[in-house]
Parts: C-alpha cells; structure tokens; sequence
C-alpha cells in the first residue's frame, strides 16, 4: 500500500503558480464524500491558507474541477490510499480562492513525507 501512495505522490507531485503550500503535513482524519464534493479532515494544525479560508483544519474541493476522468480517479485513489495508509502529507492549495464549505480548497495535488 505504501508503494502505490509513494507511486501515487511522485505523479500527482508538481510545483504551480498561484498555489499555496503553506499548511503542515498531517495525516488525513476524516473524508465526507457529498456527491462531486468532498471535504477532508487534515491532521495539520489549523491554518486559514492564503485566500483567507476558515482557519481550520479542513481542505475542499469539487471533483469535477481536477480536469480529465483519469485525473479526478488517481486524486480520488490517492485519497482513500493515503487514508487507509495513514501517510503523512502536505495538501497544495489555490491562494487565491476557496473551496466547499469556505475550506481551503485542495488543487489535487501534494508532497508527501
């Protein structure tokens, strides 16, 4: 399980522009899945991100947003591994917006620790 997180990681891992990777790595605590939406409980200390979020623990995003079919799977796949495998992560966040719930909203994509 960890070598397909890892796998997974090297992927989905990428540097962006107007991205803020500014939150702690922590493990994910809890998933709610609601329909295109989903919200992560992340184990970081809270953090409000730099689009003035809530300033909690929480990151968001809509599914549907992430692009192709095959990309909305593998961030979908990496979730539930990085879940089930407890992994320490660091989220990738949009700087200048906010997902579901007023949460920062998660780009898809991280590194992993």
């Amino acid at each position: 399980m960890k070598k397909i997180f890892l796998f997974l990681a090297m992927i989905l891992s990428t540097s962006s522009l107007a991205t803020d990777w500014g939150g702690q790595p922590g493990t994910i605590e809890r998933i709610w899945f609601y329909g295109d939406t989903i919200i992560v409980l992340h184990s970081a200390p809270p953090y409000a991100g730099t689009a003035g979020c809530n300033n909690n623990q929480k990151f968001s995003f809509k599914l549907s947003e992430l692009g192709s079919d095959s990309q909305q799977n593998r961030v979908f796949s990496w979730l539930i591994a990085a879940n089930t495998a407890k992994s320490k992560f660091k989220p990738l966040f949009d700087s200048t917006a906010c997902g579901p719930e007023n949460a920062k909203k998660f780009l898809g994509k991280f590194e992993a620790y």
